[in-house]
C-alpha cells in the first residue's frame, strides 16, 4: 500500500489544505500521496484522465468530506470502486455520510468525532490491515507480506496525521 490517493471537495479550503499537508508529510517518509488533477475542470465535469490514472495506480483512496459531497468527489469515488480500490471516507460526525456505496465491501466510512479522533483511527486500522492481508493471500511472498505490513503502518500514520490536522481545525473553529 505504498501509494495513496487523497481526494476532497473542490473549493473547501480545510479539506484541500489537509490533503496537501498529508502529501507533504508523507513524502518525508518516502510514501507517495497523489491528489486530484482538477485544473480548468468545470465543477460538474467528469474527472480528468490524469486523476483516473492516479486513482488506478493507488493502493488505497482516502476522501475527506466535511461538507456536502461534490459531484466531482462522488465521480472520483465511483471510479475508485470501478477500479476495485479500498476506500476510506472521512466525514464530519455532525454532517454525516452523504454517498451510497451500495454493496461495495472495500469501503470504510468514518464519521469523525473531532474530540475523539482515536476512535476513527481504531476503525480504519483494522480495515486497512484486513485489505492488506487479503492482498497478501492473493499474490505475495512472506517478504512482500512483511513489506506490506510496514507500508500499511505508514498509510495509517498518514491518515492519523490528517485526522489530527482536522481535529485542530475543528477545535480552532469552535473557539471562535
Amino acid at each position: 500500500m505504498s501509494n495513496i490517493f487523497i481526494s476532497y471537495n473542490p473549493n473547501k479550503e480545510i479539506e484541500q489544505n489537509t490533503a496537501l499537508r498529508m502529501q507533504t508529510i508523507a513524502s518525508l517518509y518516502n510514501l507517495s500521496v497523489e491528489l486530484p488533477s482538477r485544473q480548468q475542470m468545470p465543477a460538474k465535469a467528469k474527472i480528468s484522465s490524469e486523476t483516473q490514472n492516479r486513482i488506478a495506480r493507488s493502493a488505497v483512496v482516502v476522501a475527506i468530506s466535511l461538507y456536502k459531497m461534490s459531484p466531482q468527489l462522488q465521480a472520483e469515488l465511483q471510479f475508485a470502486m470501478q477500479e476495485n480500490k479500498p476506500i476510506v471516507v472521512l466525514y464530519d460526525e455532525k454532517k454525516g455520510k452523504n454517498i451510497d456505496f451500495g454493496a461495495y465491501n472495500k469501503v470504510k466510512e468514518i464519521n469523525i468525532d473531532f474530540n475523539n479522533t482515536d476512535e476513527a483511527l481504531h476503525q480504519i486500522a483494522p480495515f486497512l490491515k484486513s485489505i492488506s492481508q487479503q492482498e497478501a493471500k492473493n499474490n505475495q511472498s512472506e517478504k512482500q507480506s512483511a513489506e506490506s505490513t510496514n507500508e500499511n503502518g505508514l498509510v495509517i500514520g498518514v491518515i492519523a496525521i490528517g485526522l489530527g490536522l482536522l481535529a485542530l481545525w475543528a477545535l480552532a473553529k469552535s473557539d471562535k
